[in-house]
């Protein structure tokens, strides 16, 4: 325990001789604790935490995939499959 009390002594030592460098750490810190507080609060409500709506585990996600690429006008004749759909892997 001696060994603690005075490394931490030590350190106010150091801290207190340098205070740009003290206020820099606390300020580095502060945000640093800050950003992840928030982060984390705003993720544990979003996506860990179940949705509020009855039945939830019913909910589904609908979406639709493309499959052909779209171009501008002055591309369109740029790919060699002519005639076809543009498709990935032309």
């Amino acid at each position: 325990m001696t060994i603690l009390s005075q490394d931490l002594h030590y350190a106010i030592r150091l801290l207190q001789k340098s205070p740009g460098f003290t206020a820099t750490a606390i300020l580095t810190l502060a945000l640093g604790i800050g950003t992840n507080t928030t982060l984390f609060s705003v993720l544990n409500g979003v996506l860990l935490n179940p949705l509020s709506y009855p039945h939830s585990e019913q909910l589904a996600w609908k979406s639709r995939r493309r499959t052909t690429a779209r171009l501008p006008a002055g591309l369109a004749g740029a790919c060699r499959c002519s005639g076809m759909p543009i498709r990935f892997g032309c």
